[in-house]
């Protein structure tokens, strides 16, 4: 039986350093890869996933594996109206802007984006 003091106990297996990992979906749909994380300075929480060219929510983060960061699929985000629409990425926010049919939507930043589905 192995104790708290031996130095293999309660590590993670593998590389679980999330920066660079590709962040999926629960569903396995390829968001980007990690770039940053943006913390709580006071509570060390993380408040956002940062891509290279879009973000996440943070509370979206369900785990940090060996070959992915992995989080909630954009149709289990939990609320409704513009708090929810500002956990998903540009790039969900644009599906769905898309099958909602908004004109211009391809040109829209994820604020205007946020502001047409709300």
């Amino acid at each position: 039986m192995k104790t708290l003091n031996e130095p293999d106990v309660g590590r993670a297996q593998g590389d679980t350093h999330p920066l660079g990992k590709r962040i999926l979906t629960e569903d396995g749909v390829a968001l980007g890869n990690l770039v940053d994380l943006e913390c709580d300075a006071v509570s060390g929480l993380i408040r956002r996933l940062v891509l290279a060219d879009d973000d996440l929510a943070g509370k979206r983060l369900l785990g940090i594996g060996p070959f992915a960061v992995v989080v909630t699929s954009p149709d289990r985000v939990s609320g409704s109206g513009a708090d929810s629409l500002e956990d998903l990425s540009r790039n969900e926010l644009y599906e769905r802007a898309k099958r909602a049919d908004l004109p211009g939507r391809s040109s829209m930043t994820k604020r205007e984006l946020i502001e047409a589905l709300s």
